[in-house]
């Protein structure tokens, strides 16, 4: 595809956005017409095919720079996401291609590589989605100046994570709902007016609610009256409230209990940033609930001082003040982050995975090979076990140690050195650098200091020149 003619032989031309735009078909279901076709993905059944005829992507790019190209002038694009499904092909390739605007071909994954991205253009926006913005909050303020615009699809942000990001990125953050076979349906910034957590239709789209509570959208580029998947209200102005997926309605214990309602309680918790809750038995006729969670700072702080069961525990505890007791999930995964597919969106199958094969407490800990001590100093070479039960699920063909049992490995140790460790008040400048994968050998290096505030222990797992990780942990 390209925007000039002749310059390749069979070139398809897309529409010029500043030239008038073109109206799609009344019925687009045929392949008479030139356009692409694309699958969904899969995230909420089996994977579809859908075709997209140019015109009706055209009208679709009309209304995104009409409602939103007044704010871009000037901006060069950066993204997260790939263009292989619908927001990544109209955000960082068509939109960009049809409204004369430069685009890079990278796609870059780390912060810090988009930070050096960026900084080919003078002011820039960024296309991404809730995976990465989720850990945005690394960056110093000042960090991502000149950025415009910040658009995230895939999945919702938490309102905590939309401040975060906006507050990091200098700019709030634009939802964009929408799937493979509705088009874009609305959008949404939040932090904002009150009622920010509402969605406004896109120009031309008519989103109703049917007597069963699901949404209903039409557009342009829908193909006609689409009924999602989605559970929803909308208000007199038009805006709706997106209320999950009547998917994610299972019975437990002869009760009815909303998946979206559990996760959304899990993340309330000042110790969970991320939740995706899932039956104990997918397939089965559930009789509990799982969830599979990534923990914030404070999560692991907690973790690493309570330990897993006692931790558990008290997470149910706090959920039972706000869930029937079916709704309180029975097993827990406690992870860094939640495992993520090629379009950022959580992966049930991975996180589902987790809970398949029991926990192996016959191997937990690293395989030490030397232990040295030097006044307040203390060095452990290791290696990691193959064996690991720690890696069962995390991630399936790409095993590494999650960052929370690094953390508990040191402060094992810690222990086996220094007997009962005092209470832990917090862990400071926590940093995962690097994999810890099946073989490595590694060293722990503790440093332990006297202070007038308490003991200090420094720490980091590094080999060579390669650094781990590495933070601080403060005791009463």
């Amino acid at each position: 595809m390209t925007d000039a003619r002749g310059r390749f032989p069979g070139a398809v031309i897309l529409q010029d956005l500043k030239g008038g735009t073109r109206r799609p078909t009344a019925s687009f279901r045929t392949r008479r017409e030139t356009g692409v076709e694309l699958r969904t993905s899969g995230s909420t059944g089996i994977r579809k095919r859908v075709f997209k005829p140019l015109t009706v992507l055209e009208a679709e790019l009309s209304v995104l720079e009409s409602t939103f190209g007044n704010e871009l002038h000037g901006a060069g694009i950066v993204a997260t996401v790939s263009p292989h499904h619908i927001y990544g092909l109209l955000f960082r390739i068509l939109w960009p291609l049809c409204a004369g605007r430069p685009f890079l071909g990278e796609t870059p994954l780390l912060w810090d590589d988009v930070l050096e991205a960026k900084s080919v253009f003078e002011k820039w926006l960024l296309v991404s989605s809730p995976a990465h913005l989720a850990r945005v909050e690394s960056l110093s303020s000042d960090a991502a100046s000149g950025c415009r615009a910040v658009f995230s699809s895939g999945g919702a942000l938490t309102p905590l994570e939309a401040r975060q990001a906006t507050k990091r990125l200098g700019t709030s953050v634009t939802e964009v709902f929408g799937s493979t076979e509705t088009g874009g349906i609305g959008w949404r910034r939040q932090p904002g007016r009150k009622d920010s957590t509402h969605w406004t239709p896109l120009e031309g789209v008519q989103v109703n609610e049917t007597p069963a509570g699901l949404l209903q959208v039409s557009s342009p580029w829908s193909g006609g009256v689409c009924l999602t998947g989605d559970r929803g209200t909308v208000g007199s102005d038009g805006r709706f409230l997106h209320q999950g997926r009547a998917d994610q309605i299972v019975k437990i214990a002869e009760k009815r209990v909303s998946l979206t309602e559990v996760e959304k309680r899990l993340m309330e918790h000042p110790w969970i940033d991320r939740a995706v809750a899932l039956c104990a038995k997918p397939g089965a006729t559930p009789r509990a609930l799982n969830a599979g969670v990534s923990l914030s700072p404070s999560g692991r702080n907690a973790l690493a001082r309570e330990g897993r069961s006692r931790f558990s525990s008290t997470l149910r505890s706090a959920l039972r003040r706000r869930l029937d007791d079916a709704a309180v999930p029975k097993y827990f995964r406690f992870l860094d982050r939640l495992p993520m597919d090629a379009q950022g969106k959580v992966s049930k199958e991975a996180v589902e995975r987790l809970f398949l094969v029991a926990y192996n407490p016959a191997c937990t800990g690293p395989l030490k090979l030397k232990t040295s001590t030097v006044g307040s100093r203390r060095e452990v070479n290791c290696r990691v076990p193959k064996e690991l039960g720690y890696f069962e699920g995390h991630f399936p063909r790409f095993p590494v140690v999650p960052g929370v049992v690094e953390l508990q490995w040191v402060m094992d140790e810690a222990s086996r050195w220094k007997g009962k460790l005092p209470p832990l008040k917090a862990v400071e400048g926590l940093k995962f650098k690097q994999f810890l994968e099946p073989g490595q050998t590694f060293r722990i290096t503790l440093d332990w200091k006297e202070t007038a505030g308490g003991p200090v222990l420094s720490f980091s797992l590094a080999e060579g020149n390669v650094l781990f990780a590495e933070g601080r942990c403060r005791f009463s």
